[in-house]
């Protein structure tokens, strides 16, 4: 999806060329998100980007965290 969005902008800034057209500065941010998008997307598939793995639960270890300093969390 990242690799798609990143086309289109590529399309938005060059249609942005033409005279009297706007949007260049929003297809310049679209095109930013879009690499965004597919640097995130390839950590994820080699294992380095953690947060976007499946086989972590992000609420039990911030759970943990937090009863961890702070105790009288644990009793809720």
């Amino acid at each position: 999806m990242g690799v798609l969005g990143f086309l289109f902008a590529i399309g938005g800034v060059v249609a942005s060329r033409r005279p009297a057209a706007a949007g260049g500065g929003l297809a310049g941010l679209a095109m930013i998100i879009a690499v965004v998008a597919v640097v995130l997307a390839v950590l994820a598939m080699s294992g380095r980007y953690a947060v976007i793995d499946s086989r972590t639960n992000e609420i039990t270890m911030v759970r943990g965290w937090l009863v961890g300093h702070w105790a009288w969390l644990g009793r809720w």
